[in-house]
């Protein structure tokens, strides 16, 4: 079953996308390289510049799941409780991240 995921306009502008359950963050293409992702705790991965998203992320299964967009999984972290505050900070040298940070809590 392929999950619900924010339905934008991927020409705009927005580095992130979301709905109160997924969101879709923008990185680069395969063909044009690797985007180097890091999640943890906001303490650990506090970053000085102001995040591209900063919200609450509903996760009923206490899971945080990253998926490419041929919903691979990438990666599974546990997450605190159903609802958890989300920061992503991006590279911010364009549209297509390079670098994601995601701080949790």
């Amino acid at each position: 079953m392929i999950a619900d995921v924010p339905n934008e306009d991927y020409g705009n502008a927005a580095p992130v996308w979301s709905i109160p359950t997924c969101l879709v963050i923008c990185c680069l293409i395969d063909c044009e390289g690797e985007t180097d992702i890091t999640v943890g705790a906001v303490t650990d991965v506090l970053q000085q510049h102001k995040p591209v998203f900063d919200g609450i992320l509903e996760t009923p299964s206490r899971k945080l799941v990253l998926d490419l967009v041929s919903q691979e999984k990438v990666l599974e972290v546990g997450v605190p409780s159903p609802k958890n505050r989300v920061r992503v900070w991006t590279d911010g040298r364009h549209q297509c991240a390079e670098t994601v940070v995601i701080g949790i809590g």
